[in-house]
């Protein structure tokens, strides 16, 4: 209590009673001092609420619940928070008085921060209340049936029953209408979204800023990229919604005349927004800033399956540049939606950053086995195998694995099998089997002791293999696997054979991640095997020269 006074009396002394008599000088203390007061108090409120970030991979039964109402937590300096959860009670007790109706409230957080990485004062994070179909029924609670975005340029009209949930987001209840069953917000515009019975429910996106207002949303033209900065849309969210239950499409994997083709991207780096550049190459004639690297890397990916056309696509790691990625989830919508809209198969396995981001690998993993058309297997030890042809006497197995760099502890799964022991336990009968991982083993590095003209294509960097090994190699050979391929290393992508199995990099996709020594254009390899001759062929194509096939052999089985 002196020390305010003291103060309050330097400062009155020596520098301003000459300009303020007491009585003002006093009021404007006590008004400090309010202030503070009230602050004190907000804090004490607050300083004991967590926010309940619920995960998005645990969401509540896909059938049987509904949306009544969408919300935003919107928080200052974490610890002064308001939301809209009052506005939902008031609706019910409306309706009915009986505790079973606000009983059976499910408030869902949705676990992610919709200001990104853009502030770290304030934060929004948005939230879905739901509540079981027998106690709608019951009670005639109209669930969320419409949505509706402001924007200046939306055509639809904005009637006086939609309800304002914030943010430009408006809602409305009706019982004439399918109702949505959840609903969730990504930072990217797609065409596509890859989970069953989603949607983007508007081409606008949430007004989170004040030019989100102004902006064409999905009809945004980039033309002119090269003189305009296109960044600042990187924070653009959007929402999705789901309408009821929707299963899986049945996939099967089986040659067509004996043949099948199998595209490996490896390190395709995507960001949250539309992702800034690394080394691009050839040289750019516009701002290297202005350069949207996402946009690049899936134009590159989009050509190659439309040319190629594979009967599977495989994901080899860094599919997430994580650690400059706040959305992993929207990322991972990304690097999905080009097989997804051509109904191509895929599967995936985890790289070094995968899990830097929003989501740890467990997390990624059950996302990516939700995905339609994808053949991903979210277990335990993230270790799987994928059998092309028959899955009792397969043509050829594909042993996807969790091998990521074990020089961070941090990276460990937490039922992590020695891989080693994984293929031992996964006996295959297939007549090729093929190993496909993100980090290099130790192996891999013998190729500084070949004569370069031994092998085709590029060897530009160290081959960093794991510092750590499980006996992969040993158990891949006591297997009888001809081939591995794998990523993380960027500018390599020479193919090599070491006792008796085909080591090969699939090269970089991705101009999101580094490239450099001396030029390196962004690659993507492409295997297929033929079950009638026994051999595997195997080829790249480069993005900015895309007709032409590079660097082509054929391994015998």
């Amino acid at each position: 209590v002196q020390l305010p006074i003291a103060f309050y009396n330097f400062i009155y002394n020596h520098y301003i009673s000459h300009m303020l008599n007491k009585k003002i000088l006093r009021a404007i203390l006590y008004l400090l001092v309010a202030m503070v007061a009230t602050c004190i108090v907000i804090y004490t409120r607050h300083r004991n609420e967590t926010i309940p970030l619920s995960s998005l991979l645990s969401p509540s039964p896909e059938h049987g619940h509904v949306v009544i109402d969408v919300g935003f937590k919107t928080c200052w300096v974490s610890t002064i928070c308001t939301d809209s959860i009052k506005r939902t009670y008031t609706f019910l007790e409306n309706i009915s008085k009986e505790k079973e109706l606000t009983d059976s409230l499910q408030i869902n957080h949705l676990g992610k921060d919709l200001l990104g990485s853009s502030s770290y004062i304030k934060k929004i994070f948005p939230y879905e209340v739901k509540i079981p179909v027998e106690i709608a029924n019951k009670y005639k609670v109209t669930p969320i049936s419409q949505f509706y975005v402001e924007n200046v340029n939306n055509d639809d009209t904005l009637t006086s029953d939609f309800i304002d949930a914030g943010y430009g987001l408006h809602f409305k209840r009706s019982v004439t209408i399918s109702p949505y069953t959840d609903i969730n917000f990504i930072f990217s515009s797609l065409q596509t979204n890859p989970t069953p019975g989603w949607e983007q429910v508007s081409k606008f996106p949430l007004v989170i800023h004040k030019s989100d207002f102004y902006t064409n949303g999905t009809d945004t033209n980039l033309i002119d990229f090269k003189s305009t900065n296109y960044h600042s849309l990187d924070h653009q969210v959007y929402l999705h919604a789901k309408k009821g239950g929707s299963d899986k499409t049945n996939v099967s994997l089986k040659p067509k005349n004996g043949k099948f083709k199998v595209a490996q991207v490896a390190d395709l780096h995507l960001l949250t927004g539309f992702g800034k550049c690394m080394d691009p190459f050839p040289e750019l004639d516009y701002p290297v800033e202005n350069c949207l690297a996402d946009r690049d890397t899936m134009s590159f990916v989009d050509e190659l399956l439309e040319m190629e056309k594979p009967d599977l696509v495989i994901l080899t790691g860094d599919q997430v540049f994580g650690p400059y990625t706040y959305d992993t989830e929207t990322a991972l919508f990304k690097a999905v939606e080009p097989m997804v809209k051509r109904e191509i198969p895929y599967a995936a396995i985890l790289g070094n950053h995968d899990h830097e981001g929003s989501l740890t690998k467990s997390e990624i993993m059950e996302l990516f086995e939700k995905f339609e058309y994808s053949l991903t297997k979210s277990t335990p030890d993230l270790n799987y195998l994928i059998n092309i042809g028959d899955p009792e006497r397969p043509d050829v197995t594909l042993y996807m694995l969790e091998a990521a760099n074990i020089r961070n502890p941090k990276q460990l799964v937490k039922n992590f099998t020695p891989q080693g022991d994984f293929i031992r336990n996964h006996h295959s009968e297939a007549e090729f089997k093929m190993g496909v991982f993100h980090i290099p083993t130790k192996e891999f590095q013998d190729v500084r002791f070949r004569d370069p003209n031994s092998y085709l294509g590029s060897y530009r960097e160290w081959v960093m293999a794991r510092n750590m090994e499980e006996g992969l190699f040993q158990a891949l050979n006591e297997e009888g696997v001809k081939l591995i391929t794998i990523g993380q290393d960027h500018v390599n992508d020479f193919c090599f054979e070491n006792q008796g199995i085909n080591l090969c990099y699939g090269g970089a996709s991705g101009y999101g991640g580094y490239a450099g020594f001396g030029g390196y254009e962004r690659r993507i390899r492409l295997f297929e095997f033929d079950t009638q001759k026994k051999e595997v062929s195997t080829w790249k194509r480069v993005h900015h020269d895309i007709d032409k096939i590079v660097d082509f052999e054929t391994f015998a089985y």
